[in-house]
């Protein structure tokens, strides 16, 4: 390339070579094309006839364990054709790179682009083991890294300063050392309600916002529509869930 072009595109250091401003520009221009290149194939993937595409829908482990995999067969009932693709993590997978067509987040997404909806206010509470515990209170709680995030806000500003009994940065982790009597912890009452190993004890300490976002392009395309009905319906249904007594 640089031959036929006559400008040099790159600058050998060592084993490496680093772009020149010529070279930086070109690659630049490269990754708008690799991003409309998949944008291309992802559309041209969902050409299929009605209901029978794959579809991409990425959240956080514990809402894809306690809400999204339990309401998987409603889905596949009202559109057996569909093949998904679910993606388990707590990182942002990119809509502008094609790296997902919907997502389940725990924060108002600030990207103008994106069609977002809110699905649901999910409350947190305090849970232990349901059985017989010690008299001295031990906390499970996310490492300190993480201590402005609410779960561990609220745990922290117990301790005063003091350690956590355990720490773990993986909430399902925190519920099954919690039901196994190990000590008490925050977590979802989506997800804890339901272990009858666990009994709460407090009222709800916070709620986190759940939303759905999904890509512009992708937002009419019946594959999406019937997924993201699908989310909605799913989320609604957790208010009317009855509760433990």
């Amino acid at each position: 390339f640089e031959t036929a072009t006559g400008t040099k595109m790159f600058v050998r250091q060592g084993t490496q070579q680093t772009p020149t401003e010529a070279g930086a520009i070109l690659l630049r221009q490269a990754e708008r094309l690799e991003v409309e290149a998949i944008r291309l194939a992802s559309l041209s993937a969902q050409q299929e006839p009605v209901l029978s595409a794959r579809v991409r829908l990425t959240t956080t482990p514990i809402i894809a364990q306690a809400i999204i995999a339990p309401a998987l067969p409603a889905l596949y009932a009202s559109a057996p054709h569909i093949r998904m693709q679910l993606t388990c993590t707590n990182q942002n997978l990119s809509f502008a790179r094609w790296e997902t067509d919907l997502a389940v987040r725990m924060s108002r997404p600030t990207d103008g682009s994106l069609y977002v909806r809110k699905l649901a206010d999910l409350p947190s509470a305090v849970y232990e083991r349901a059985g017989p515990m010690t008299a001295d209170v031990r906390w499970l709680a996310l490492p300190a890294v993480y201590r402005d995030l609410p779960p561990a806000k609220y745990v922290y500003d117990q301790l005063n300063n003091e350690q956590p009994y355990f720490e773990c940065d993986d909430a399902n982790i925190l519920r099954q050392a919690a039901a196994a009597g190990l000590g008490r912890a925050v977590l979802g009452c989506y997800d804890a309600d339901h272990d009858k190993s666990l009994k709460r004890v407090t009222d709800t300490i916070y709620t986190r916002e759940a939303w759905l976002l999904i890509h512009p392009d992708m937002r009419d395309m019946p594959v999406i529509r019937a997924t993201s009905d699908w989310l909605i319906e799913t989320f609604a249904a957790l208010g009317d869930a009855p509760k433990p007594s």
